[in-house]
């Protein structure tokens, strides 16, 4: 529904651009071009406030309040009082390209197949995040405190793309012509065993044995 809402074409914008070919195939949220020419790619998701904090790269910030003697302020439980705000650091836009690896190696693909279809570069990547659990306790805890953000995603080389998608896919097309099973993936990738908890195919990993989870995880759910 949420997609619904968003796909509306006009004079200098096209929804749901389908493109397949090579190593790839797939479909854009939205290409937009903007009144200086330029074309901008903006994927739709719907994200929870953890993930799009550190998408954004909001970094928790306290400070202990003093009095006029600098002696700290204490509420009447006995702890300090504290300032709290949130930061994008230098540190944090670092990691998060980490955080966000998945959404920028699917952009910078998707970038590539329209460029071949346009005609012309595009020269601004966006996610269009929806926040799940926006206005929550939990989300305003962790500094989102909007319903949806615009998050700038960095364009890489061209050829990081190809050779990224093309490792995956002689993967598993040598997966499903031997039977054997491809190597392990990354800790970034699964979130240290986090993203195990939502895969389908969660259960037979374990079976083989993999670092990041076990069978008896699965089965509790802990997987």
């Amino acid at each position: 529904r949420g997609h619904t809402g968003l796909e509306i074409d006009n004079d200098f914008s096209f929804t749901e651009e389908h493109f397949e070919g090579g190593d790839l195939q797939g479909t854009a949220d939205l290409l937009e071009k903007q009144e200086n020419g330029e074309w901008w790619l903006i994927d739709h998701k719907t994200a929870g406030s953890f993930k799009v904090a550190k998408a954004i790269g909001l970094v928790k910030m306290e400070e202990v309040l003093t009095d006029e003697n600098g002696a700290p302020l204490k509420h009447k439980n006995g702890k300090p009082k504290k300032k709290v705000w949130w930061e994008v650091t230098p540190e944090s836009l670092k990691s998060r390209e980490v955080d966000i690896k998945d959404w920028i190696y699917q952009l910078n693909a998707y970038r590539l197949k329209m460029e071949e279809q346009l005609g012309e570069k595009i020269t601004r990547l966006w996610i269009f995040a929806v926040v799940r659990d926006g206005g929550t306790f939990s989300a305003k805890n962790r500094g989102v405190l909007e319903n949806f953000y615009y998050i700038p995603i960095p364009i890489l080389d061209d050829d990081v793309i190809r050779s990224y998608f093309g490792v995956k896919r002689r993967r598993l097309l040598n997966a499903l012509a031997t039977k054997e099973i491809p190597p392990e993936c990354s800790p970034e990738v699964c979130w240290n065993g986090r993203k195990c908890q939502m895969c389908e195919v969660a259960e037979t990993c374990a079976k083989y044995g993999r670092s990041y989870l076990t069978a008896d995880e699965v089965e509790d759910g802990q997987g």
